[in-house]
């Protein structure tokens, strides 16, 4: 690094100008985790000691974030002196993103850390729910329905999360397409897609949109359904049948926990998204900039997504228990009244550029 830094004209200013960049860079690039500590010291006044925790603090930041850019953003709005570097040279921020891909890339932690948590829960909430779906079989005639009812489940996410790879792909050819179909018959299309956003792949030529974006219609097409039907499902199996397995209330613990973290981490990822941040920061800004507190926010959306789940099951299920009716007049006036406010707004055309009545469908669909 001193000889690259040596030998790069913009680099050695930098160095000679600020004491603590050097070590800031070196840290940073060294990619080894260790305790944030917030950085309230002015650019001009670092030490290397100082330098050398923002950079600690740099590679937490975009440990804890699934873009780069995002981490990066958040490094910017919790240290002083990172914010004054990139608003001096913004050309900064943009090598700093580059810089974090291949941290990345390199450290012990990186991708496996990224593409792990989210997806390795969807994988198995997968396992546990083909469980379930067996001990439904298992059970005779009495747990038929719920057997059938989960194979649907399960069945309707396959086949709408190959529709969404083809027509993501279709542009891209044949050995691409074929490529990612293979992940997605296994159930590793969510791995997949986190795995190509970790990495930093921008919008691939031939593909309908980034992999953001493909990331977010996928694990949305999970939850509507899989993630969603089987809780509702294991809900009406653990009432009406007085009661289930350990193995089954695990099960639905688990998809309750997947639901919730998966719907947090969307809301979460679009939020904290400096271009949608900097696009529309009147929408955008409800997470905090404080790593611990963007920590406490990140839960507390798991968990009121969860129980918002749990509850709404276990009333549909009771509900249906009375009158198959009361269910139907509770979804026309949820969904209704949604859609009733987008309409007020303005909101309720989607973003895609298509016309007439396959924007209104779609958009129906969407929301």
């Amino acid at each position: 690094l001193p000889e690259v830094m040596k030998r790069n004209a913009a680099l050695a200013e930098l160095k000679e100008k600020y004491e603590g960049f050097e070590s800031l860079l070196r840290r940073f690039l060294s990619g080894l985790l260790g305790l944030s500590r917030k950085v309230n010291t002015k650019l001009v006044c670092i030490s290397e000691k100082e330098g050398k925790q923002l950079g600690k603090n740099g590679v937490a930041a975009v440990k804890s974030k699934k873009l780069a850019s995002s981490g990066i953003h958040q490094w910017k709005l919790q240290n002083k002196a990172v914010r004054e570097l990139f608003e001096k040279y913004p050309v900064l921020e943009t090598t700093f993103v580059e810089l974090a891909h291949e941290v990345i890339r390199t450290a012990a932690w990186g991708l496996m850390w990224r593409v792990g948590a989210g997806s390795v829960l969807s994988v198995v909430d997968v396992i546990t729910d083909i469980y379930v779906m067996l001990n439904f079989r298992a059970g005779g005639a009495g747990q038929k329905v719920y057997y059938q009812a989960m194979l649907v489940s399960l069945g309707s996410s396959v086949l709408l999360q190959i529709i969404i790879t083809i027509v993501q792909n279709k542009g891209r050819g044949g050995s691409a397409l074929a490529k990612e179909l293979f992940w997605t018959v296994l159930f590793l299309k969510s791995p997949r897609d986190a795995f190509k956003v970790a990495s930093g792949v921008k919008h691939e030529k031939g593909a309908m949109v980034d992999p953001l974006t493909e990331l977010t219609y996928s694990k949305g097409a999970e939850l509507f359904t899989e993630g969603i039907p089987a809780v509702i499902i294991q809900v009406a199996a653990l009432v009406f049948r007085g009661g289930s397995s350990p193995m089954e209330l695990i099960s639905l613990a688990i998809s309750l926990v997947v639901c919730g973290f998966t719907s947090a981490q969307i809301s979460y990822d679009f939020d904290t998204n400096p271009t949608a941040r900097a696009q529309k920061p009147d929408f955008y800004g409800y997470v905090p900039d404080g790593s611990r507190a963007r920590t406490i926010c990140f839960g507390s959306l798991i968990s009121i997504a969860s129980f918002m789940l749990a509850i709404k099951a276990l009333g549909l299920v009771l509900l249906s228990a009375v009158s198959l009716d009361y269910v139907a007049v509770f979804f026309a006036t949820d969904i209704g009244s949604y859609l009733l406010i987008k309409i007020i707004r303005g909101d309720f055309i989607y973003w895609l550029r298509l016309e007439g009545i396959a924007s209104i469908l779609v958009s129906l669909i969407a929301r």
